[in-house]
């Protein structure tokens, strides 16, 4: 299946949002169910993505589409500050990324990432980072063979 990768511009925030809705429900379903599935159309969610994707300077959005145009896939990501105990003090991360199911293994969401690696390049990043469930076997092994490694560890207990 053919696609196209574009920068993502703010006629296809309410796409990125229903795709995101799919992750956070695909994350509360499988991984964590304290995971908010409405939050892409929360005031916080909708700012969140807005801002992603008129911040040009700090921020890197990108949509794939489909050979009709139709948005099949998003990538969110921008440079952050990290924990003051941490130099340098920014971090490029990826921020949020889904693919439709029919699209997966295609090497989508590995060209976001290059992507995303040549951008942060250009900006002077020197570090990057992802997010994942731990629980999310196919997206680590992804991101493992993409030459990202396990950094942190965060436990949580429910009481």
């Amino acid at each position: 299946m053919e696609y196209k990768i574009r920068e993502a511009n703010i006629d296809d925030l309410l796409k990125i949002q229903e795709l995101n809705q799919k992750l956070c429900q695909l994350e509360f379903e499988n991984f964590d169910d304290t995971i908010y599935s409405n939050y892409p159309f929360s005031g916080r969610g909708e700012k969140y993505f807005t801002d992603r994707i008129l911040d040009k300077e700090n921020s890197f959005s990108l949509v794939a589409t489909d050979l009709e145009e139709n948005i099949i896939a998003y990538f969110i990501g921008g440079i952050n500050e990290v924990e003051d105990y941490r130099a340098p003090a920014t971090i490029g991360e990826g921020e949020t990324m889904y693919v439709a199911e029919e699209f997966r293994g295609k090497g989508i969401g590995t060209n976001f990432m290059k992507m995303f690696e040549d951008w942060a390049k250009l900006k002077g990043v020197k570090r990057l980072r992802l997010v994942a469930s731990s629980l999310n076997e196919r997206a680590l092994n992804v991101y493992k063979k993409e030459g990202y490694k396990i950094m942190d560890v965060v436990l949580e207990k429910e009481i």
